[in-house]
């Protein structure tokens, strides 16, 4: 999972400082021909920032990644 989150981090860090930005994330899910009205990519954001911060860390990705993971297989 932590490589998945390295490989996250390359993806959408544009400016290669370790950390996505509301701006990054925006960008990378436009590249990936994902399209998210205002609303849904703030709550994106909101939902994996766990410090509210404004930035999305590699330690916040893999917290929230795992979560779901977990989720996933148990079901």
């Amino acid at each position: 999972m932590r490589e998945y989150v390295r490989f996250l981090i390359k993806k959408f860090d544009f400016d290669n400082d370790g950390i996505i930005t509301f701006n990054e994330l925006c960008d990378g899910i436009r590249a990936l021909n994902i399209f998210l009205t205002l609303k849904e990519r703030q709550a994106l954001m909101k939902s994996l920032d766990l410090n509210s911060d404004g930035r999305l860390t590699a330690d916040e990705l893999l917290t929230v990644l795992s979560k779901v993971d977990v989720k996933l297989t148990k079901a």
